[in-house]
């Protein structure tokens, strides 16, 4: 599916209700000035940005159906959820888009999200301390390196992965296994003969036509079947090329072969202690404190535990709901979605955000499961603990954060902590 082209709220055109002014307090639902300017919204699938007297995007939802879901925040049907009085008692104008699936919706609010940055929505940032490996599909001869943030270039990210030496060994394998280039897109297209890589075996020579494109995407698909947990396929694939090898008396390239399958059967017995039945699955246990969440997702690929990583939130947002958007962020980021997804509750819009990824898995099945029994269960389990011995970590680290805050306000003498410092480097004007 193509992603939907995002329109800009703030030019003419497009759905719009405005009112003349924010909300007063003391005032009933039902007489909120929007809520006759809601009543003409459209019965479709779409997104709706409620903004404040001054302008500012102050909450973005998806719906589908825009009339209903939004018309309840400002008629009589009270809706559950306990931050939208603040929202409602702040909003001075509605804006709305309309798309044409619920799944375009929720990629459209994903793309709002990023861009408006809204108080009472949460926000999937870029978590630097953590690796992913990056398998760059889309490219015509694809590559795949470690990053610390994600791009919206469609390419395949794995991870994240807490320790950034275990990921290098990986990268490091892959290229042994795989030899896939690993050079930037500039160097590949100003060379005339092959480099060391491809000397000692780590690189196949696609920038000198060593070999095909054809024969350079299967080893590209190995990478993918390996990362996802498909290692035995792989493994069985290398045997099978090493026989034939040896049958045709290439004896150096049959030894070649030999090191290779060596070297993913020890990647293997490294995960053989870590097993489970279940096949790929990804895992999200949830610890939550006031208005910190912290998610904690691991991924399991092949019946295997192949890594783990915590993701801190602030959210005013009921937990389907927080749980729905941080989904949708995850996995449109470019993660890999897996056929099964082990949650604490069910997300809100569950039906929709499952089309979604389903799309994304281009048309397999992907569900949502409870985790309230056998290695589900202990897998979620496992990951809510987790989940709490990371946030209190993270705790920590606010709770330094507003004692050095604190201490430089009495140190300047400021009225408040401090919320922006700036830093100038003056080393040039020395002289």
């Amino acid at each position: 599916m193509s992603k939907p082209k995002i329109p800009d709220p703030e030019k003419p055109g497009g759905g719009r209700a405005s009112a003349p002014g924010p909300r007063k307090r003391g005032d009933e639902s039902d007489r909120h000035p929007l809520a006759e300017k809601v009543k003409r919204f459209p019965d479709s699938p779409g997104v709706y940005l409620i903004l404040d007297e001054h302008g500012k995007t102050i909450y973005i939802g998806k719906a589908g159906n825009l009339k209903r879901r939004v018309g309840s925040y400002f008629t009589g049907h009270r809706d559950e959820r306990t931050f939208l009085p603040a929202i409602v008692e702040r909003a001075a104008d509605i804006q709305y888009l309309v798309t044409g699936t619920e799944s375009e919706a929720l990629i459209l609010e994903n793309n709002l999200i990023k861009k408006y940055r809204p108080p009472y929505n949460i926000r999937l940032k870029d978590d630097k301390t953590y690796v992913s490996l990056k398998v760059t599909v889309k490219e015509k001869w694809p590559r795949v390196r470690i990053v610390r943030r994600y791009d919206d270039d469609e390419a395949v990210y794995f991870g994240p992965y807490a320790s950034a030496s275990a990921t290098r060994n990986l990268l490091r394998l892959i290229q042994q296994v795989f030899t896939l280039r690993n050079c930037s897109n500039r160097a590949f297209a100003a060379r005339t003969r092959p480099c060391m890589q491809y000397e000692i075996g780590r690189c196949s020579g696609p920038c000198v036509g060593l070999v095909s494109n054809e024969e350079y995407r299967e080893q590209v698909e190995g990478v993918l079947a390996f990362l996802r947990g498909r290692a035995d396929t792989v493994l069985k694939k290398l045997k099978t090329e090493m026989e034939k090898a040896s049958r045709e008396l290439r004896f150096e390239q049959a030894a070649l072969l030999r090191d290779r399958i060596r070297a993913v059967e020890r990647a293997m017995e490294r995960q053989a202690a870590q097993e489970v039945s279940l096949g790929d699955v990804d895992v999200f246990g949830v610890f939550t404190e006031g208005h910190h969440l912290t998610i904690q997702v691991v991924f399991v690929r092949g019946g295997r535990v192949m890594g783990a990583a915590p993701f801190h939130i602030r959210s005013r947002l009921p937990l389907p709901e927080a749980l729905r958007s941080f989904l949708s962020q995850f996995y449109l980021a470019g993660h890999d979605v897996p056929p099964q997804i082990v949650v604490p509750v069910r997300p809100a819009d569950a039906d929709s955000l499952a089309a979604l990824l389903r799309e994304r898995r281009g048309g397999r099945s992907v569900r949502f499961f409870l985790g309230r029994r056998g290695e589900r269960k202990a897998l979620l389990e496992l990951a809510a603990s987790n989940a709490a011995e990371a946030a209190r970590g993270d705790l920590v680290r606010e709770e330094r954060r507003r004692e050095a805050l604190e201490e430089i306000k009495d140190a300047f003498g400021l009225r408040s902590v401090p919320e922006r410092i700036e830093c100038f480097d003056i080393s040039t004007t020395g002289g």
